[in-house]
């Protein structure tokens, strides 16, 4: 519960900013901001006057953590409000349903980004081509028209490349090696986590998941078969349930390897035990 509803009795509509906050903070750490063992000592954390502290272990996008950090502010008066929440770039919800210019934003975007590349502004050039991937991604999912689908197929795949290439030699060549790897693990992931929005649920099973493969790449594989295992839980009976589809065959491959990968983690656990013993 948002805090003022304990300290004031008294509340406004953000307490539901604050709930989206809580709900999005539990799916990628697993915990909830204020855990506690009893609803004593979860009203007493509630009460301190200590700000939400958002761990910064886990691999985060700067537009989720920015999210995540203004839904859980604990004065309501700082928390973002709603026409806030719509426009925040983390949702991005004016991207998911196209809109009769989706197409021609698209398009304007990729003319920008190949001028701002042009003249050497790289940060500005991945801005545009990032917006015009987001068209893509939405337009070649609501489309029915197969041919106009693999039009749109084909920009994203085009604008992923682009995107990949651009910000390579801006990287660490440690980063550029653990984005391979989870390209190379699941190149089709940003579609999957773009289609994913609509269902409750999924998206935040698949940062669970995206969270254990990041403690993988870090060496922790007790915290990395335990997010598997909690990702793998919400998804799975998603996926059961799942129509026959483009996002059903995505949702499938990323369950496959994600399994694989919690396997492989548990022997490994398993042998370390065995030997130690």
């Amino acid at each position: 519960m948002a805090p003022e509803i304990v300290l004031t009795k008294s509340y406004s509509p953000k307490v539901d900013i604050w709930s989206v906050g809580v709900i999005l903070f539990e799916a990628l750490f697993g915990r909830a901001p204020f855990s506690s063992s009893t609803l004593e000592e979860l009203i007493q954390k509630i009460k301190e006057d200590k700000d939400v502290s958002i761990p910064g272990d886990i691999s985060l996008s700067p537009e989720c953590r920015s999210f995540l950090s203004s839904c859980l502010q604990r004065n309501p008066e700082q928390r973002m409000g709603f026409k806030e929440l719509k426009d925040d770039q983390f949702l991005k919800l004016e991207l998911s349903i196209p809109q009769p210019h989706s197409e021609e934003k698209m398009v304007e975007n990729e003319r920008l980004g190949a001028v701002a590349e042009s003249t050497g502004d790289l940060k500005q050039s991945i801005n545009f081509y990032e917006t015009a991937a987001e068209y893509a991604k939405t337009l070649y999912y609501y489309t029915e028209d197969e041919s106009l689908r693999g039009k749109y197929k084909s920009s994203l795949r085009g604008y992923q490349t682009k995107l990949f290439n651009l910000t390579r030699d801006q990287l660490p060549s440690r980063e550029v090696a653990r984005q391979q790897v989870v390209n190379n693990s699941l190149p089709n992931y940003a579609e999957l986590y773009h289609l994913a929005k609509i269902t409750p649920g999924m998206e935040g099973g698949l940062e669970i998941c995206i969270a254990a493969r990041n403690y993988q790449l870090q060496g922790d594989i007790e915290q990395a078969v335990d997010r598997y295992t909690a990702g793998l839980g919400v998804l799975v009976p998603l996926l059961q349930k799942e129509p026959k589809g483009t996002r059903r065959d995505l949702l499938h491959e990323a369950v496959k390897c994600w399994l694989q990968q919690a396997e492989a983690l548990k022997d490994t656990l398993q042998i370390q035990q065995d030997t130690l013993h």
